[in-house]
């Protein structure tokens, strides 16, 4: 039985099987009981199981049947060196650092970075002035973009003001120390150490792409993040954001604006581009952001084919959140056919 789920959805789902509530897998995993119950909820969607409880059984049957296997069921095959791996959103509940690497692919225009636990080995990598003993080897993608970094020409044009932009943003979060920005051509390091005590609000802050805002940076949507425990009992973070290419088509202007509020009824949604686009192509898209209005299928364009216009209604008092190339929906492209930097749209209604 092939099962599409994920390393912490499986997790929680052994644990089910082996009698615990959501409350006490949420214990035993270092996760808060909501995050417990969305990743029953996303399993359940995935798998079409209506109970979490006879997914567990199903799961803990097929993993029965293959004990003497050495692959674990629903399990992907190994991404290319180098590419960023997509994971569970992340929860995590305050309190002492587990002795495990939470590694994190993010798509930040979701609003969430997501984690894939794993044991933390004891095989240290090369010496590293601040993250220490960190086993990258656990993760690979994480140990072939410290790797690539170093191997990059540094584009003294860019990194300088990059370097001191990712200071500046990472260092308006409290409970981070030892902050670090290294930049090369194509991608950029940031790293530091996030204190025990705030070690929950910290992380949070540091997974809400709202604070962190990447594109305002030059960055695109997609990174990768990982935390440890460093030997001192402090939590040791590694980040890493990737620079849009210029050949990446960019939103110039949305209306409505990100994060602004406007009167409840008939709104137009509308995205114009630094370059024209392909017409009949578009992905305007629900996100797990924010609600999704309701909008007519299709959009207008204007006749430069840079603008994009969605008429939408929506209700009082609500807040919503429109993808744009959100997820695996890439469908603005330009005119040589690459698609658009993802971008999430939010606004709330009065």
């Amino acid at each position: 039985m092939d099962l599409p789920l994920t390393g912490i959805e499986r997790r929680v789902l052994a644990l089910l099987a082996e009698g615990h509530t959501a409350k006490t897998a949420a214990v035993e995993l270092g996760l808060t009981e909501n995050a417990v119950n969305e990743r029953l909820r996303e399993a359940r969607r995935k798998t079409g199981v209506g109970s979490s409880r006879e997914l567990a059984r199903k799961l803990a049957a097929a993993s029965a049947s293959q004990e003497n296997r050495d692959e674990e069921i629903g399990m992907a095959a190994a991404p290319p060196v180098g590419q960023p791996v997509a994971t569970d959103p992340s929860h995590r509940a305050a309190g002492r650092w587990p002795k495990v690497l939470i590694a994190m692919s993010i798509l930040i225009a979701a609003g969430v970075f997501a984690y894939l636990l794993l044991p933390q080995q004891t095989a240290p990598i090369a010496p590293d002035p601040l993250l220490g003993s960190i086993e990258m080897k656990s993760f690979p993608g994480v140990e072939a973009l410290y790797g690539k970094l170093r191997r990059e020409r540094r584009d003294t044009g860019w990194v300088t003001t990059t370097e001191a932009a990712l200071l500046n943003r990472y260092g308006s979060i409290a409970g981070l120390s030892r902050l670090r920005a290294t930049c090369a051509s194509t991608l950029c390091e940031i790293a530091g150490e996030i204190e025990d005590e705030r070690g929950g609000k910290t992380l949070e802050q540091l997974q809400d792409y709202r604070f962190i805002r990447p594109a305002d940076m030059g960055f695109t949507l997609e990174g990768t993040f990982m935390v440890a425990a460093g030997p001192d009992g402090k939590g040791v973070f590694v980040a890493y954001h990737h620079r849009v290419s210029r050949e990446v088509p960019k939103i110039s202007r949305s209306r409505p604006a990100d994060g602004t509020v406007v009167p409840a009824g008939p709104v137009t949604i509308s995205v114009t581009f630094d370059r024209p686009m392909q017409r009949d192509s578009y992905s305007f898209t629900s996100t797990d952001v924010a609600g999704y209005p309701d909008c007519d299928p299709r959009p207008q364009v204007s006749a430069d084919g840079r603008t994009f216009s969605l008429r939408c209604t929506a209700l009082a008092g609500k807040a919503y959140a429109v993808g744009i190339n959100y997820g695996r929906f890439r469908n603005f492209v330009g005119a040589n056919g690459t698609p658009a930097r993802p971008e999430v749209i939010r606004f709330s209604t009065r």
